[in-house]
């Protein structure tokens, strides 16, 4: 709810926004021509991962939807709170620059995951990514975790309206994620979110516990390119918490400090790559 004015909020938000719409008219959607005609070559670095048998589950939505929230919110709540404030325009600005990642990004996780499949979508926002991947795993279940509480409600909110029920909602820091959520998935995605954690590292090592021995994690991520660079001050003036953008090697440093075994990187559109980092 708005208080008072704010120049992140209600000056940089929308331009933010504004900007963000554009790149996705302008940049994804005749790079998606051109990927489907075969003429955008794609990098690729590292093997990619075999897939594994899932383990699943379907324990934490069997009582149907339900939203666990925080009983009380970390110190550094601040640092969410303009997802908070622009949760509505939030899922409305940047619906089409995610609907061009989730159709490049969900053909290559298809290949990883199966019907049986339980989910962890970390960071999820609205929900959307949260939802699309609870159709794929149809005979087990997603879990959407994100520390805003607006966020996190929007996203249950959406489920609802999209008659899910293989969902369960958590308001949880993905820095010290609940003690029920540990060694539980299958897979943990997350989307656009790296550059806003404070401690990637300890996400890292969260994501880690959260999975099963033979558990994946897919990362959709911007990385430093000259036009994302430039983009940054754009989003550190709508939001002064965003933190920085990683490339392959910074990730991969990371995620094998955590203890992941294999990772691997594709890029699936202009400035945008998808991590798939492996358990064992």
């Amino acid at each position: 709810m708005k208080v008072a004015f704010d120049k992140h909020r209600d000056i940089w938000g929308p331009l933010f926004t504004a900007h963000i719409r554009n790149w996705a008219e302008t940049v994804f959607r005749p790079a998606d021509v051109m990927i489907a005609n075969g003429q955008l070559s794609q990098e690729e670095w590292g093997d990619a991962p075999i897939p594994v048998e899932p383990v699943g589950g379907t324990s934490f939505s069997e009582k149907g939807i339900r939203l666990h929230k925080l009983r009380q919110l970390p110190a550094d709540y601040e640092r969410v709170r303009y997802f908070d404030f622009a949760a509505a325009e939030y899922e409305m600005g940047v619906h089409e620059y995610k609907a061009y990642i989730i159709k490049h990004a969900f053909p290559v996780l298809e290949r990883y995951l199966m019907p049986g499949s339980r989910v962890m979508d970390c960071a999820c926002g609205p929900g959307y990514e949260a939802i699309a991947l609870s159709m794929m795993v149809a005979e087990s279940e997603v879990v959407a975790v994100d520390l805003s509480t607006e966020m996190i409600r929007l996203a249950c909110h959406n489920a609802k309206e999209h008659g899910r029920h293989n969902m369960s909602f958590y308001q949880a820091d993905a820095r010290n994620l609940p003690g029920a959520l540990k060694n539980k998935f299958d897979a943990v995605y997350c989307q656009l979110s790296c550059s806003y954690f404070d401690d990637l590292s300890r996400v890292a090592t969260c994501m880690f516990d959260a999975l099963h021995n033979s558990g994946f994690v897919f990362l959709t991520e911007p990385y430093p390119t000259t036009p994302n660079s430039l983009s940054i001050n754009f989003a550190k003036a709508a939001n002064p918490w965003f933190e920085r953008l990683y490339d392959k090697e910074e990730l991969q440093a990371i995620f094998t400090d955590a203890g992941f075994k294999k990772y691997y990187w594709k890029e699936i559109l202009p400035g945008i790559g998808l991590s798939i980092i492996s358990k064992q």
